[in-house]
């Protein structure tokens, strides 16, 4: 089953993409040998990325995933920080 469109959801479009990402995959047995390759490829072709093993192909996915988590929990953490002195901010300027 894929997964409902974004705007199904309600999330904005630049939000979706900083936890999204997507490629096509080709997956190949290399001939004469009892290895699978792997290649990954942008949608707008403009990133390509081989890996002489399956391995390889996991290790990448795993730091995409892991590099896009951590980016995503610091932009949470730094929306709560701005709220907070946002909120602080309005109730020094609050009439007594």
């Amino acid at each position: 089953m894929f997964p409902a469109k974004a705007c199904e959801l309600g999330v904005r479009m630049d939000e979706k993409r900083s936890t999204y990402l997507a490629y096509l995959l080709r997956v190949w047995l290399a001939e004469g040998e009892d290895v699978w390759r792997a290649a990954l490829e942008a949608p707008d072709g403009a990133e390509r990325h081989g890996f002489a093993t399956l391995d390889g192909l996991y290790a990448f996915l795993d730091a995409q995933t892991r590099e896009m988590a951590a980016a995503q929990a610091a932009q949470t953490r730094a929306a709560k920080t701005q709220a907070a002195q946002t909120r602080a901010e309005k109730k020094t300027r609050a009439p007594q």
